[in-house]
């Protein structure tokens, strides 16, 4: 069979928004295209390839942090991978992973593709945002190869404005997932709570504070769900505690969750979602929350508004403001308002974040940058004739 070989890198292998986007890819691979997987680190996401009989290298030197002496060993490392595979494209996911892998293509002399899923300088202090900025000033000259995905036009307005990139270096594709039979609001009693649930790690960009103070506004009959990395943790209980001031009954209503693997099933037991970020590309969360026919809070930050249409698809809220979110949640309080935003968030989603979508797009794109080529035969293809 001819097939067109990629090497496709991610720096991370968690439940995440990259690795997530890459195991779409992975999962919907035409017969035409043949994976073989680099990752930072062992993970859910690593595993899920394994699974799909695909051939995965972990180079742990691929980490997040700027470090000349790891980014060297790692550089080393894919090369060496890559001369192995002899890939006609290295397709490369987050900042460290995109750095060192269209070093590595330009360097054998072959394309790669660069998914922006957000700019490595957002989020960090002065030094690390001017480390990463001038790495990425310097790659965006050098690797004249590379061809930019961006998940939103707003990554792509950034990568425009900071780097002054042409429009031939790149296309906006937005981010998809594979479509769930729809999930109806769960059964409620007249006295049931309404259910409130946030997907997102522990950590300053997802700006859990904003949402538990306006949680603590609400008063009685609401509950609030925090799922991700961190969120079970002594600490970030205790940080909610804070949050909640005078109001402690209300860390009753909390749910702290962690890591879950089960996203759809949480989303099928509870009414509205919520994500209150400080800065975004485009959330895969709110695409899956989008697909279970939810309600929807969200900050208007990134390309955030290019998913939810404020008081057609879900509500925008500015980036902080604890009254906005606790004004717009208690907006959403009645069935029949939720319902005519999670339909219309299921219609957008169906006609515009579908995986096949994206995974058409990108197989176009490998199209254009490489032709197929006849794949050296294995044993089992000798074996077979």
């Amino acid at each position: 069979m001819i097939r067109r070989r990629v090497l496709i890198l991610s720096t991370n292998a968690d439940l995440a928004g990259a690795p997530l986007h890459v195991l779409a890819l992975l999962k919907g691979a035409p017969a035409d295209i043949e994976y073989t997987c680099v990752f930072g680190e062992e993970g859910p996401v690593a595993d899920s390839a394994r699974a799909l009989d695909l051939d995965v290298h972990i180079v742990p030197e691929m980490r997040s942090q700027l470090n000349p002496a790891l980014d060297l060993k790692a550089l080393k490392r894919l090369h060496d991978i890559a001369r192995q595979v002899e890939p006609a494209i290295i397709h490369c996911h987050s900042t460290k992973a995109g750095m060192l892998g269209r070093l590595t293509a330009q360097r054998l002399g072959v394309p790669s593709v660069f998914t922006v899923h957000g700019w490595g300088w957002e989020g960090g202090g002065p030094v690390r945002k001017l480390a990463t900025w001038t790495v990425e000033a310097g790659l965006s000259r050098l690797c004249r190869n590379a061809r930019y995905i961006f998940v939103s036009q707003a990554t792509a307005k950034q990568g425009q404005r900071a780097l002054k990139l042409r429009d031939d270096q790149g296309m906006v594709i937005w981010n998809g997932v594979e479509d769930l039979p729809l999930t109806p609001e769960p059964t409620a009693s007249g006295d049931a709570p309404v259910r409130i649930l946030m997907v997102a790690r522990m950590a300053p960009q997802k700006d859990h504070e904003t949402l538990v103070r306006a949680f603590a506004r609400l008063g009685p009959g609401w509950e609030l769900w925090l799922c991700g990395t961190g969120t079970d943790t002594p600490e970030f209980k205790a940080n909610c505690q804070t949050w909640l001031a005078q109001s402690s009954p209300a860390l009753r209503d909390i749910r702290f969750m962690g890591a879950r693997s089960d996203i759809p099933d949480l989303l099928a037991r509870t009414d509205i979602f919520a994500l209150t970020s400080v800065y975004e590309a485009l959330p895969i969360s709110i695409i899956e929350a989008m697909r279970a026919g939810r309600a929807i809070v969200a900050s208007n930050v990134g390309g955030v508004s290019e998913l939810i249409q404020s008081g057609q698809t879900g509500e925008l809220v500015p980036p902080g403001d604890v009254e906005a979110v606790a004004t717009a949640l208690q907006n959403l309080r009645e069935q029949e308002e939720r319902a005519r935003l999670g339909q219309a968030a299921r219609a957008r989603f169906m006609q515009h974040f579908h995986v096949d979508r994206m995974i058409s797009k990108v197989t176009d794109l490998y199209t254009s940058l490489a032709p197929l080529r006849p794949l050296p035969k294995t044993k089992a293809d000798a074996t077979a004739q």
